[in-house]
């Protein structure tokens, strides 16, 4: 049985999938856009290392 509650875009109905794949991809740009000033900026080396972690999970969802 599919859990329908997770964001996932295959096997969801058209709509619902544009819809997460498109909140998934704004998360990546905004992740994506966070990363740089937390490791360069104030090198707050192990949140940025849960920030890619977050980044990832969000690339796994688009895929």
């Amino acid at each position: 049985m599919r859990d329908n509650r997770r964001c996932r875009v295959a096997g969801v109905a058209a709509i619902r999938s544009e819809r997460c794949a498109l909140t998934a991809y704004g998360a990546q740009l905004v992740l994506n856009a966070a990363w740089t000033p937390i490791f360069f900026g104030a090198r707050q080396f192990g949140l940025a290392f849960a920030e890619i972690l977050l980044l990832w999970s969000a690339i796994a969802v688009t895929v």
